[in-house]
Parts: structure tokens; C-alpha cells; sequence
């Protein structure tokens, strides 16, 4: 797929087709946006060990749940149809892959005055590759993004009578309007296929003649190729790079990875996302490009990017662990270990966004984060780090929030977050100064989060052990089992963290007021999920509950991280 020629992105998510006004109105750059290629479907969720009982939830489906869709549901939803083959959206997920499209100026009252047998066209001019288009009927009159937003007007959106697919258009066609069939002058449309042209409107009379032209110029790439993608490696087996690359996979055929070119305004932002544990290659990018669509509807226009690192998949909680009882802490070790990869992408970041660069980590995801942000050292990379429902111990920042009684599983091995790494220092993250604000995404009642505790409880894992008493101010830690390897502070923390030490404290993303680098008490920096307008609840899947569902039920949370990164105003 040839990537078309750069144009300057609109900042407006809509096209505005100005009849009667020059034509030259929007040639100075093109709307940018993505092709519609990805599953957002209904499917099961969090179903017991027999598979029974299941939740339900809106998702970007996977290989593994798309082969289990009927045969004509295998196709991306720019494709998708009904079972009678009627073009429909499947989903009010889908929504958040269409734009408006505003034709201002062509008003009931234009229509009824031009002249009989009149026409209006949509053409393609100027074309390089296929840009082609899907058009719908807008369910909002006034060429408004209701549609992204209010659940009423997102179900009549949905409704294929109430707001019918009007065509597809792509180079050599037209979509054609008279008199008696034009409804309004508002539709949402998504991208089908790739490439670059002037979406033409054309009024002309019933002998052809041509009243009125207009063109808005549209760029139609892949999502991926709007947003830097970083791995420091996919296999958990596989020790973590040190210097992220660019990653290639999933691309379409001859396209390159996206790499930005230095900014010229100082006032470009830039926002990481980092992802967390059991998560496959194509998981991790669903995730981003789910991050990058949410900013970009809550009026995001700066530049976003994402970090892959070495996490095992595979398992959805403790039943299924067992048959890998290190799976879980093996891509804790990782999370630690690759927190030098993304100090280097950070350092290089900031050094190019200087004071610009943002960072939110999800899960464990935040244990990458964390250490990076500490290894920093007394320079800020980072303007404001957002911690969302992070898989590390609350202790790392603060050791006076709540202690957690490990009852029967207690093994009592010093705590060595709360305080490194002797009992009377300070704790882990004292003094963390990589980022200049700190921000907590917590919930108490997270279902992942209180899983990790269940891992914490069994540490020291099989194949480690600790050899002191309890209230003992030491550090025996070792590896193995008859012929022993000692395990010591600083030079094995990542090991002693990921296999020995077991946190006496809740986690990170399921404790209130976390102090330390955290504000207590600020609005914008202690955010409670659990708590209305997000309801992230207790099931399994609120704990990615913001990469999840539809824009409608989550732009709370979208809105939020924007004010606490301080890129928008409270209303």
C-alpha cells in the first residue's frame, strides 16, 4: 500500500463542503483519516470454567473469535452486512471508525430552488490509489458528533431504516442525488479502502450544465500509520530490548512504519501508551489504536505513540495459571527489565518534545513505567504520567496506605517496597522525579487487581525461597533448591521483586489516596473508576473497561485523562 502524499492533518474531525465559496478551501491540506479494517463486534465475556454464564461486551475482536462468526461476519466492518447482505454498522463501537461529513450550505430550501431535473453528485477527482468511501445517513441534524457520545442518538445511528447506507464511492464512481432523494445534508462515512483524492460535490441542471463544484481533499491510511509504534520485543521467553525499534507487523503490503519527523511548533505534544500484562501482538496494537481514537475524539491533535514490550499471553486468571505457575511473574521480570527501553525512547522524546511528552501505562504496564520514571533520576522526561490501574504495589510510592493481612499465605518476607532495601529507609519510589505530576486511575473493586494479590500471596515462587524469621531485618533471598544461589539488593531487585518478594499493601490501581509523587486530594490526579460517570465495576473486563465497550460509555474517562494532562479545560 503506497502511503499518500503528506498533507497537513485538519484539526476538525468533519469535512466542510462550502458550495458558491472557493473551491481552494481546504487544498492547503487534507483530512486524514483511517480506513475502517478492524472486528468491533458483540461477544462473550468473562464466561465461568464451563463457558456458561457469560457477560457481554463490545470488542475488537481477534483471529480467535473472528472464526467463530458466521462466514459472511468474517470480513472488517467496513465490509460488514447483515444476514440478508444489507450493509449495516454492526456495532456502536464501529462508530468511533466514521466521520462527518457536512455539506453546508446545500439547505432544504437550496434544493427545493434549483431548477427541475437537477442533480447532486459525490465524485472522486485528483486520485492517487482508491480512495473509497462508505456513506451513511447521519443520525444527527445538525452534522453534530451525538453520534460518538449520546447513546440515543448512537442506537438510531445503528438503525439501518431510521439512517440507511446510502453507497459506496471510489474512483470512476458517484453517488447522485435528485431532488425528490435528497434527505439532508448531513452523513458520517468510513474509510474502505486506501489512498488519496478531492471528494467532489457537483450541483448541475437538468441539461447537465454545472451550477455549483466544491472539493474537500481526504487521506485514507491505515490507523497504524497515524501514530508511532515502538517494541522492545514480543517474547516473554526473550529478554527485553534495551533500545526500542519500530515495529513492522500488520502493515499493509510495501507500507513503512510511521516514524515522525522532528516538530516545528514547541507547543507539540506527545502522548505513550504503555500496555500491560497477557497481552498477544495484535492485542497490544488493538488497545493503542483504541487510545489513539478515543484522544483523537476528545479533540486531540497531538502526536501519539505506543511501547511494546516482552509480556507473557494466554491466560485469563488463576485457573488456567497453573499449568504455568511463572507465567505471570516471568512478564513481571520483563516489566522491570524493560524499563531502560522506554528511559531511552522517553529521554529521546522528551529531548524533541521538550516538556511535551505524556505517559499513561495500563496494568502492568505501570511496572515499566515506574522503574523508568525512577531511573531517570532527577531530571523530569516525562510532563504528566498517568497511572491506570496499575498492576505494582502501592508501597513502591507510599508506605503508609492500607497494610493487607496475607493470613494463611503469609511467608513473611520483608517488605521491601515500602522500604529499600532495609527495614528503616524509604520506600522504592521515594523522591521518583522522571515525570512532573503524577497522576492515579484506581479502583478498589478491580477483579485483575485483586488476582494480584492472589500472586503476591504465593511468592516466593517455586524454584525461590527466603531463609529468615519473621520481624528479621534481613535479606536472605535465594534461587534453587538444594545447591542455592543467593539473591541481593540492588544487583537482583527485579528477580527478588518479580519471584520472592511478596507486597503487604494492595495495588497501585486498587488504593485510594496514594501519596508520595501522588497529590492526595487533587481532583484530576486521584480519579476513582470504580465511582460514577466511569462504573468500571468488578468484573473481569472493567479492568481494560477504557479500551472496551463504546465511545459513548468511556469518553468520560478519555475527558479526564485529557484535564489531568492538563490539554483541555474543565467545562
Amino acid at each position: 500500500m503506497k502511503l499518500p502524499k503528506q498533507r497537513s492533518r485538519l484539526p476538525l474531525a468533519e469535512i466542510f463542503i462550502f458550495l458558491l465559496l472557493s473551491a481552494t478551501f481546504l487544498q492547503a491540506g487534507s483530512y486524514v483519516f483511517w480506513v475502517n479494517n478492524d472486528y468491533d463486534r458483540w461477544h462473550d465475556v468473562d464466561c465461568n470454567v464451563l463457558g456458561l454464564n457469560c457477560d457481554h461486551e463490545q470488542d475488537d475482536l481477534g483471529p480467535t473469535e473472528i472464526a467463530k462468526l458466521p462466514a459472511y461476519q468474517r470480513v472488517p466492518d467496513c465490509n460488514y452486512v447483515n444476514a440478508s447482505g444489507q450493509r449495516v454498522i454492526p456495532c456502536t463501537r464501529d462508530l468511533e471508525d466514521f466521520a462527518r461529513l457536512w455539506m453546508a450550505g446545500v439547505t432544504s430550501n437550496l434544493v427545493a430552488a434549483l431548477p427541475a431535473n437537477s442533480t447532486l453528485t459525490l465524485s472522486w477527482t485528483d486520485c492517487e490509489g482508491e480512495p473509497t468511501i462508505d456513506l451513511f445517513a447521519a443520525a444527527d441534524q445538525d452534522g453534530g458528533t451525538g453520534y460518538l457520545t449520546d447513546d440515543a442518538i448512537a442506537a438510531k445511528q445503528t438503525n439501518s431504516v431510521l439512517c440507511p447506507y446510502i453507497g459506496r464511492l471510489g474512483p470512476g464512481q458517484q453517488i447522485q442525488f435528485t431532488k425528490t432523494t435528497w434527505r439532508n445534508s448531513q452523513f458520517i462515512w468510513c474509510g474502505v479502502k486506501y489512498g488519496g483524492g478531492a471528494l467532489t460535490l457537483t450541483i448541475a441542471d437538468g441539461n447537465t450544465n454545472t451550477l455549483a463544484q466544491t472539493k474537500s481533499y481526504i487521506d485514507l491510511v491505515d490507523i497504524k500509520q497515524l501514530y508511532e509504534r515502538w517494541t522492545l520485543g514480543d517474547n516473554a521467553r526473550l529478554a527485553p530490548r534495551t533500545v526500542p525499534v519500530l515495529a513492522v507487523e500488520g502493515l499493509g503490503v510495501g507500507a513503512s512504519p510511521t516514524q515522525f519527523t522532528p516538530p516545528q511548533d514547541t507547543n507539540t505534544t506527545y502522548i505513550l501508551y504503555v500496555h500491560g500484562w497477557n497481552m498477544q501482538t495484535w492485542e497490544k496494537d488493538r488497545f493503542a489504536e483504541t487510545a489513539f481514537k478515543r484522544l483523537y475524539w476528545q479533540g486531540y491533535q497531538g502526536r501519539f505513540g505506543s511501547l511494546r514490550w516482552p509480556t507473557g499471553n494466554g491466560f485469563s486468571g488463576p485457573i488456567s495459571a497453573v499449568f504455568d505457575a511463572h507465567n505471570y511473574d516471568i512478564s513481571e521480570s520483563n516489566a522491570w527489565a524493560s524499563a531502560t527501553g522506554l528511559l531511552n525512547l522517553l529521554t529521546n522524546l522528551n529531548a524533541q518534545y521538550p516538556g511535551k511528552v505524556y505517559l499513561m501505562a495500563h496494568s502492568m504496564g505501570n511496572v515499566v513505567a515506574g522503574e523508568a520514571l525512577r531511573l531517570a533520576g532527577a531530571t523530569p522526561v516525562v510532563n504528566t504520567y498517568a497511572a491506570m490501574q496499575g498492576a505494582i504495589p502501592a508501597w513502591c510510592y507510599d508506605p503508609t496506605t492500607t497494610n493487607r493481612d496475607l493470613g494463611s499465605y503469609e511467608s513473611y518476607t520483608p517488605d521491601r517496597y515500602g522500604h529499600y532495601w532495609t527495614s528503616n529507609s524509604p520506600c522504592y519510589f521515594n523522591g521518583i522525579a522522571g515525570a512532573a505530576h503524577f497522576v492515579n486511575f484506581q479502583n478498589e473493586f478491580d477483579y485483575a487487581l485483586s488476582w494480584w494479590q492472589s500472586d503476591q500471596n504465593m511468592k516466593p515462587d517455586l524454584g525461590y525461597g527466603w531463609s529468615g524469621f519473621p520481624g528479621q531485618d534481613v535479606n536472605s533471598f535465594y534461587r534453587g533448591y538444594v545447591l542455592t544461589t543467593p539473591l541481593g539488593f540492588p544487583t537482583n531487585t527485579y528477580e527478588i521483586f518479580a519471584y520472592c518478594d511478596e507486597a503487604h499493601c494492595f495495588a497501585l490501581g486498587a488504593q485510594p489516596n496514594v501519596g508520595g509523587a501522588f497529590k492526595v486530594g487533587s481532583a484530576f490526579q486521584q480519579i476513582d473508576l470504580a465511582g460514577s460517570p466511569y462504573v468500571f465495576g468488578s468484573a473481569h473486563k472493567g479492568h481494560s473497561a477504557q479500551f472496551r465497550s463504546d465511545n459513548m460509555l468511556r469518553w468520560y474517562f478519555w475527558e479526564h485523562l485529557m484535564l489531568a494532562y492538563n490539554l483541555m479545560r474543565a467545562q
